[in-house]
């Protein structure tokens, strides 16, 4: 994962979906965490992806498209930019060009779960201050 901010906002998203979607939910995504990109190999057949790989999948979208929102609309309300990733994130999801195999795991859920994740990922993506402006 990018950034240190991108690996809390992927934490606290695990932690408050747990009850609603999977109490395991924190535990994958730490597992995701700790992955060494370098040592995965683009050959090896597609493994199902983990909730936690979702989560983290979606945080990295997610935060590249805010800060990219945010330099836009810097006096934007937090209210309307969290609704505006939401929607960003759905697009892209359902586009599947930038995540093929989480988007799809999204897609296997329920729309009460989709809906759930992705506005948890938003409100903590847009609650997360962006760096330099502590």
């Amino acid at each position: 994962m990018g950034s240190d901010a991108e690996t809390q906002i992927a934490r606290r998203a695990a932690q408050r979906l747990a009850g609603d979607i999977d109490p395991t939910l924190p535990d994958q995504v730490e597992q995701e965490l700790a992955k060494d990109p370098l040592e995965q190999s683009h050959e090896r057949p597609l493994d199902p992806i983990s909730l936690g790989g979702l989560i983290v999948s979606l945080v990295s979208l997610g935060w590249t498209i805010y800060r990219d929102l945010k330099k836009d609309r810097e006096a934007a309300q937090k209210a309307a930019m969290m609704q505006r990733l939401a929607d960003r994130l759905r697009e892209e999801t359902r586009a599947s060009g930038q995540l093929p195999r989480a988007s799809e795991r999204l897609l296997e859920l329920n729309p009460q779960q989709q809906t759930l994740i992705i506005e948890a990922v938003a409100q903590e993506i847009v609650e997360e201050p962006l760096p330099g402006s502590r």
